[in-house]
Parts: C-alpha cells; sequence; structure tokens
C-alpha cells in the first residue's frame, strides 16, 4: 500500500527523512487518533523509531493533513439527552439557527445538507424540525451510538 500523496511529501516541505514510511505513519495515525495527546516516548516505544525521528515525522504529519485536536464531549452527561440528524434539501449553509448544530455537511443523493444537532430534550428537537419546514427535513434520531472517532483508529 503506498502512502497518501500528502505524507509522501507532494504538497508538503517534507524531506524524504521526515516522511514517515507506510507501517510507521499507520501505526503513528492509529495511536493519534486514540489519543492526540499520545506521548512522543510511546509513539517511539510502539513504532521502534527514535524520539526525534518520530518528532520530525510528527510535524510532517501536523503541516500536511491533520485538520485540529479536539475534545470529544459526552453530550448527554451535560445535559443534551436528544441527538438528531436532519436530511435537508437546501443548498444554504447557514441556517436561522445554527445553535444546536454539531456538524453540517453537503452530501449527494435526494437531500443535499445533513445536520447532526443536540437538544436538551424531545421539544426542543421538535420545534426545531418545525423550524427547518422549509427544507422538508426527514429527522432521524440517535438512539445509541456504536463507534465514534474509529476510522484510522484500529
Amino acid at each position: 500500500m503506498k502512502l497518501p500523496k500528502i505524507i509522501r511529501g507532494l504538497k508538503t516541505g517534507c524531506s524524504k527523512l521526515q516522511r514517515p514510511e507506510m507501517k510507521d505513519w499507520q501505526k503513528i495515525m492509529q495511536m493519534l487518533r486514540k489519543n492526540s495527546r499520545t506521548k512522543i516516548s510511546e509513539i517511539s516505544k510502539a513504532t521502534g523509531l527514535p524520539r526525534t525521528a518520530i518528532d520530525m515525522k510528527l510535524k510532517c504529519i501536523k503541516d500536511s493533513c491533520i485538520k485540529r485536536f479536539v475534545t470529544l464531549i459526552d453530550f448527554r452527561k451535560i445535559g443534551y439527552k436528544e441527538r438528531v440528524i436532519f436530511l435537508l434539501k437546501t443548498w444554504e449553509t447557514e441556517l436561522p439557527d445554527m445553535s444546536p448544530v454539531n456538524n453540517m455537511t453537503k452530501i449527494r443523493g435526494n437531500y443535499s445538507i445533513i445536520i447532526d444537532c443536540y437538544f436538551r430534550n424531545n421539544e426542543d428537537a421538535l420545534s426545531y424540525l418545525e423550524s427547518l419546514e422549509k427544507y422538508h427535513p426527514r429527522a432521524h434520531y440517535i438512539v445509541e451510538e456504536i463507534a465514534c472517532e474509529e476510522f484510522l483508529a484500529r
């Protein structure tokens, strides 16, 4: 399997020494996906590479393909009991009320936008659904999250 173009250095200033090999890239990304605060010493131990090499490779990866480091919040624990995915028929990317929106994505198919929203209760979710009527929404209530942020983490 080849390294993604961005990691091969085509769009970065990374030297060949800084670019991770595929097995190193996979292991580093796997560890960062599980915990973005993983220490360089832990990554070094897992890959068998010296800390200085890991430091250079991490800089190359950060500069090329990491958007940002974020904290994943358990919204239920802070009072947001309802999570609803809405499918919308609109190309507008600014809705009248964006406050419950966690993620908004353009999609292909019968609907053009998908929004992932959090609400304190079902009444708030229904009220928001009514406010979206002009976009012909379809609502899907999330019952349980089975996997979260797992891609490239295994």
